[in-house]
């Protein structure tokens, strides 16, 4: 699978784009380890991205779901 490279330029990111740069430099990261979806590793992943979505929606359960 190949994975854009290519650096967005950012000015100034908010603290939650950071955490989503970085959630997917890591995903990245175990793609290329080639470390299973369902590891403890990929667990971890999918929690933090939860995480990030209900802290980008602010309980918004409709929006969310259209995302």
């Amino acid at each position: 699978m190949a994975v854009n490279t290519t650096a967005i330029p950012l000015t100034n990111p908010c603290i939650q784009t950071k955490q989503w740069i970085n959630l997917i430099k890591r995903i990245e990261l175990t793609m290329n380890k080639g470390i299973p979806a369902d590891s403890e590793e990929g667990r971890l992943i999918a929690e933090d991205c939860l995480h990030l979505s209900e802290l980008i929606f602010e309980g918004n359960k409709e929006l969310e779901e259209k995302f």
